[in-house]
């Protein structure tokens, strides 16, 4: 640069389909893998783009949420919001989004940022500041593993992940979900997970920060699409 500073970094744009279609964590395997292969083991790697998925998907107009492109014609939602109602879409999108950010966090030891890609899609704020999902569960990510180190990836069961930090409280926070296509679109039921924390569980969280009520000991809940967060004490 005009300083002449020299520095290497990696940059990509993981676009896709879905975080896990095609899986963003086993490509991040694949691409460090490659990378300290070829000598890059210690340059940083950065996701300037990414995350494209809109608020909407409008069939009759050929609107696609996972969809990249500026022009209607394109399948891009490019406007602004048809209502302030949530929608099955727009929650979809914002699980997506922290899925994918999750992938980043995991691997936050080398991938260094992760920016969504997603003004094309119809997510400027509007003059009263109103948030979209994907904005507030972006907060949520910080305010629940903004200081956490990656301690382990548990797969319990088929299409479910649970991906363990630890936070800078030395509590284990850990992010549960379930990637199913069809629960993804909402046309099938969540599958039921049982766990005994004992009494070693602090607090629970849906991905919009909402603290929810959970039982001590062996208690069964509803793995979703929408990661939930299970905090436990130090």
């Amino acid at each position: 640069n005009k300083l002449g500073v020299k520095f290497d970094l990696i940059a990509i744009h993981p676009y896709r389909e879905s975080p896990e279609s095609p899986d963003l964590d086993s490509d991040t395997e694949k691409l460090l893998s490659m990378l300290d292969r070829r000598g890059y083991g210690k340059t940083p790697v950065i996701w300037p783009e990414g995350m494209h998925w809109g608020p909407f998907e409008i069939p009759a107009w050929g609107i696609k949420a996972a969809r990249w492109g500026a022009t209607p014609q394109r399948g891009t939602w490019t406007w602004t919001t048809l209502s302030y109602d949530i929608g099955w879409t727009e929650k979809r999108t914002a699980a997506w989004c922290v899925r994918a950010w999750l992938v980043a966090l995991k691997y936050s030891d080398r991938v260094k940022c992760f920016t969504a890609g997603i003004a094309q899609n119809g997510v400027y704020l509007d003059e009263l500041m109103t948030p979209y999902a994907n904005q507030i569960v972006a907060n949520t990510l910080g305010h629940l593993l903004g200081d956490s180190y990656f301690r382990k990836d548990i797969r319990f069961a088929p299409y479910i992940r649970a991906y363990v930090f630890e936070d800078a409280q030395k509590r284990p926070v850990a992010a549960v979900w379930c990637h199913l296509e069809d629960l993804d679109n909402g046309s099938l039921a969540s599958p039921v997970a049982e766990a005994d924390f004992g009494d070693s569980l602090e607090s629970l969280f849906d991905m919009m920060n909402t603290p929810r009520a959970f039982s001590k000991g062996k208690f069964r809940f509803p793995v979703t699409s929408f990661p939930v967060f299970f905090r436990g004490k130090p």
